[in-house]
């Protein structure tokens, strides 16, 4: 029997099965004309690679003959940790790629008019897929005078190194960033014949001002890495410097 022009069968009126439709060229099937029972899965073609339900990290991809299952590409920023004071990182699930920018300590002022130099910075992507945890150390603040800053690290990965102190009528040199993708100075101290030599500025910024005879006026507000300031010659005051940072980006 000839059903192309069936558009109405009535399932009772059938007293056999009918044989099996050929469906290939089915372009446009309600769901809502099913009334009962199910449409088979759907199947791929059979050199599909197996895929186990769940594995939402995987894709499928094909040129056009082949297929491929491979690991879904990265899914961009996470997370962040910061370290103010040394410890370890420990990489969090799904983190494959961190971006670690950090500082190190400045060193402090004295009371020759000397300002201390600014740590370094340094700045690294890495690959820690094969990673599940990194020592960070970080350079402490200088809270006497005369007091060269401290290094602080991201591993074996990148580092810098701590501000120097002022000597010879000058301020203190900056300490300098190893191993990242970027590696910068930090600022220099000043030197002030007639009065208070400002500390280096670091990467994050400066520090806080005071006056020829006192420490800085709040040294809260000094930017992570920053300088001590140098108090005017003749007194035993001393500007304290800033402790490093360590920042690590996370990203999946």
């Amino acid at each position: 029997v000839d059903g192309s022009s069936v558009t109405n069968l009535n399932a009772a009126a059938l007293s056999g099965t009918l044989a099996a439709v050929d469906g290939r060229a089915v372009t446009n099937l309600s769901a809502s004309n099913l009334s009962d029972g199910t449409i088979p899965d759907a199947r791929l073609p059979s050199n599909v690679p197996n895929v186990a339900p769940g594995a939402a990290s995987r894709v499928l991809t094909s040129d056009g003959t082949n297929w491929t299952s491979s690991e879904a590409a990265g899914g961009g920023y996470a997370s962040m940790q910061s370290f103010t004071s040394s410890g370890t990182w420990t990489k969090p699930a799904g983190i494959k790629t961190v971006l670690v920018k950090l500082v190190a300590s400045g060193a402090s002022g004295n009371h020759n008019n000397m300002g201390g130099g600014a740590g370094g910075y340094s700045e690294k992507t890495i690959d820690v897929t094969n990673i599940a945890s990194v020592a960070v150390t970080v350079g402490a603040a200088r809270t006497s005078g005369n007091q060269a800053g401290l290094s602080s690290s991201f591993g074996s990965h990148c580092s810098a190194t701590g501000g120097f102190l002022g000597a010879s009528s000058r301020g203190g040199k900056p300490g300098v960033g190893s191993g990242g993708d970027i590696n910068l100075y930090g600022g220099g101290g000043q030197w002030n014949y007639g009065g208070s030599g400002d500390g280096g500025a670091s990467y994050f910024g400066g520090p806080d001002h005071g006056s020829d005879t006192t420490r800085e006026y709040d040294t809260g507000n000094n930017a992570y890495g920053a300088g001590g300031m140098g108090i005017e010659n003749g007194y035993t005051q001393y500007g304290i410097s800033k402790g490093g940072i360590v920042l690590v980006y996370e990203y999946k």
